[in-house]
């Protein structure tokens, strides 16, 4: 090929993937939200309240909860809460573990930190 047809070939993929999105991963994870900075638990009778500080990208949150530590994204999930939520029906004197995560249309943030 000559390097007209060359260029000409090269910007026509190239103007083809930045109309598909770009092809690159780094464009998505850039627009997942931001992990969750902190968690608090205030116990209850037969009731946890659990609280997050909100992520401002996020559309709702995921809280996963375990009766032992680590608390994992394979531990126990209710998904689409609000903070505060009341976590009940639970056995009072029990620890309870928990941590949240931020979704929102491009995914899920990564973990938060622990609070019990």
């Amino acid at each position: 090929m000559t390097k007209w047809m060359r260029a000409i070939a090269t910007a026509l993929i190239a103007a083809v993937v930045a109309g598909c999105g770009g092809g690159s991963d780094d464009d998505e994870s850039a627009a997942l939200p931001s992990a969750v900075a902190s968690v608090s638990v205030a116990a209850g009778d037969a009731v946890n309240t659990v609280e997050w500080s909100a992520v401002d990208s996020a559309t709702s949150y995921n809280l996963y909860w375990s009766d032992a530590s680590p608390v994992t994204k394979s531990s126990a999930v209710i998904k689409g809460v609000a903070s505060p939520y009341e976590h009940k029906e639970l056995t009072n004197g029990k620890r309870l573990h928990y941590r949240v995560t931020a979704l929102n249309q491009y995914g899920e943030s990564e973990l938060s930190p622990e609070a019990n």
